[in-house]
């Protein structure tokens, strides 16, 4: 319960300095929680057998949804680097850091995939809407359509990462990784 209390509060604070890093222009703060956050997650006495498969999952996507959106004009990141045509770096670093989530203090929705897509169709327009407020973003549509775009989006990518979270971690990704054989009860 404490370690699922601290991931939820380090990814809070994850999502801050992300947030206001981007909308300053100034990144290391959240690459250096990122980093806190990975290693004490992924440590020995914290680490789940997904989580680092969930990570990459998370990347891929990540760089898939947001670069989507931004090539279709739905929104514009500021601090878009590497490029500004493609998912920044801080949002990518969400997407990992919320990988870290889906095991731990997001656990308790895996056998509630329903009621993950409803927080993830509500919870999702807001969170663009207050990192939008601090300056991370620029949203190029009127906000009825982007709370549909994000909402609806959200609300079939949390359960189906939650769910992999839940059933990807049973499969080994390779026959040498001994990090990811067997599945925890978390």
């Amino acid at each position: 319960m404490r370690r699922n209390i601290i991931n939820f509060g380090l990814f809070q604070i994850l999502w801050f300095a992300c947030i206001l890093g981007a909308a300053h222009s100034i990144l290391w703060p959240c690459i250096l929680l990122f980093l806190g956050f990975a290693i004490w997650q992924l440590s020995p006495s914290n680490r789940h057998p997904g989580d680092f498969r969930l990570m990459l999952i998370c990347l891929a996507t990540g760089l898939i949804v947001d670069s989507g959106w931004v090539q279709l004009g739905i929104i514009q990141y500021q601090a878009a680097i590497p490029t500004p045509e493609f998912s920044p770096i801080w949002i990518l670093i969400l997407w990992m850091g919320m990988a870290l989530t889906l095991n731990h203090s997001l656990a308790w929705l895996k056998k509630r995939l329903w009621l993950a897509a409803v927080f993830a169709a509500v919870a999702s327009p807001l969170s663009y809407y207050a990192g939008s407020s601090l300056g991370a973003a620029l949203v190029l549509q009127d906000w009825f359509t982007a709370s549909l775009v994000f909402g609806l989006s959200w609300a079939v990518i949390v359960p189906l990462l939650l769910y992999f979270a839940d059933n990807w971690s049973i499969v080994p990704l390779a026959a040498s990784d001994g990090l990811l054989v067997g599945k925890s009860n978390t």
